[in-house]
């Protein structure tokens, strides 16, 4: 294989200039099945905070008791306490049910 160079060293057609990555590169970012809450600040995922998290996934009257996000607690038999981790897949279908419902009801406002 030959090598051309310019005179200043510099190999021919090379170039400092960025590269475009494809789009199917960046677009693909692998999300894990299930996340924990929090300890501090904000879910670096959804943006929201460990508060709003934990009302999402306990039964409580807001919510018919029936927490709209499915999560579970990894804990030992016996053990009082344990890791409570959330299905990030089912709070994304929520967070997009509600921008839907949010969308959907703005939509019949600027109809009417």
């Amino acid at each position: 294989m030959t090598t051309s160079y310019t005179p200043t060293g510099v190999q021919a057609g090379a170039t400092t200039a960025p590269v475009a990555t494809p789009a199917s590169v960046t677009a693909f970012q692998p999300q894990p099945e299930f996340i924990r809450l929090p300890k501090l600040g904000l879910c670096p995922i959804t943006g929201l905070s460990r508060s709003k998290l934990y009302d999402l996934i306990s039964p409580n009257e807001g919510n018919g008791f029936k927490p709209p996000v499915k999560s579970l607690s990894l804990r030992k038999p016996g053990q009082t306490k344990g890791t409570r981790l959330i299905v990030l897949q089912s709070l994304l279908d929520y967070l997009r049910r509600e921008l839907e419902a949010f969308q959907h009801t703005f939509e019949k406002g600027a109809e009417e």
